[in-house]
């Protein structure tokens, strides 16, 4: 069970790669690289990862697809997500992955530079019901950092499972 949470709502960050007023997010194309940390679940520590995803729009300017793996220490697993915009910024998602017991529905909004998404409902992460949330920052159109919580539905502290930063394929070193 690789990242499950982190591929949870990974491919709605990368959907808001460089976005601006025009919301990017729906015409993101080509190859992107992530590296910072994942927490593979909730009770776990924090670790090392990478993930590589290539972003496909389907409607211009309405839906995308985005498809990839991320990595751990622990291992890797594929993921992919697709992401409709409706009227006033509001932006629909899933996820599916064979790490993930079903496909996961998201909702959020563009609001700037920033993209929030959350679960429609409650997810189950190793025996934990709560609400996974996910702010994607975009620093220009080439770059955007990626930060997901979830939030127990028990009350008890939020905990970080991603802090990633990620970079188009063409602009790394």
């Amino acid at each position: 069970m690789v990242m499950r949470a982190f591929m949870t709502v990974l491919f709605a960050a990368l959907g808001s790669a460089g976005l601006g007023a025009d919301v990017a997010l729906m015409s993101l194309t080509g190859e992107w690289r992530g590296t910072g940390i994942i927490r593979s679940e909730p009770d776990k520590p924090q670790q090392e990862g990478r993930c590589r995803m290539n972003a496909t729009p389907l409607v211009l300017g309405r839906e995308v697809r985005l498809k990839g793996r991320c990595a751990t220490q622990q291992g890797s697993s594929s993921l992919t997500m697709q992401f409709v915009l409706h009227e006033g910024g509001v932006i629909a998602g899933a996820v599916a992955s064979p790490s993930l017991p079903e496909t996961l529905q998201f909702i959020g909004r563009v609001e700037g530079s920033v993209t929030r998404l959350k679960t429609r409902e409650n997810v189950d992460l190793d025996g934990t019901s709560g609400i996974v949330d996910l702010s994607i920052n975009s620093l220009d159109r080439d770059h955007f950092d990626l930060v997901e919580w979830f939030h127990p539905a028990n009350g008890a502290d939020p905990i970080e499972l991603v802090r990633m930063n990620f970079a188009h394929k063409e602009e790394e070193g």
